[in-house]
């Protein structure tokens, strides 16, 4: 009768209506799961650079110390031979002093000359040592300067795990609502 084939007619529309329903919500579900498998990749290659910046700053810091501890030992060196030139200079002006009370006037002044020698040596050394001083400064500076762009990438790597997860969190909430949706 027309009834029951009305009847028939409206369940078969009701089906396929659902049928096309929960295709979209399949094709939506396969689409989020590529957004998630993609999101995961990311994340995975900033971990990655991550543990890399990490290997360079610990790397960094050691030459920091390094740096440090030869810094240090300049400067020690550079201080005790402040110290001997003072002694030489000492030893000079009383050289000088004897070469106005001695009769052996020519070994006094070979002695001088000898110790004038020695000065212009020291001095020399004092002069590189403080150059070295100065570019080991600078490699520190330079150091220190790397350090602080890593702390800016630690912060921006930090940024975008925070976002990752969130959008992680978002897509899987999604596809649980899908779920159960079907």
């Amino acid at each position: 009768t027309m009834r029951e084939y009305d009847h028939k007619h409206g369940i078969k529309l009701e089906y396929n209506q659902q049928k096309e329903k929960m295709l979209e919500k399949n094709e939506t579900l396969v689409q989020l799961c590529s957004t998630l498998k993609d999101k995961e990749g990311k994340l995975k290659s900033i971990q990655a650079e991550y543990a890399k910046k990490q290997e360079e700053f610990n790397s960094l810091n050691i030459k920091a110390q390094e740096l440090k501890e030869y810094l240090d030992s300049l400067s020690t060196q550079r201080n005790s031979i402040t110290e001997a030139l003072a002694e030489k200079k000492k030893e000079l002006e009383s050289l000088k002093d004897k070469i106005e009370n001695t009769e052996d006037i020519d070994l006094l002044r070979q002695r001088v000359q000898e110790l004038r020698c020695q000065f212009k040596v020291t001095k020399d050394k004092i002069i590189n040592l403080e150059h070295e001083l100065a570019t080991q400064k600078s490699i520190a500076a330079s150091i220190e300067k790397k350090s602080h762009s890593y702390n800016e990438l630690q912060a921006k790597y930090d940024n975008d795990i925070a976002a990752l997860k969130k959008e992680n969190e978002r897509l899987n909430s999604k596809i649980q609502e899908l779920t159960q949706k079907s």
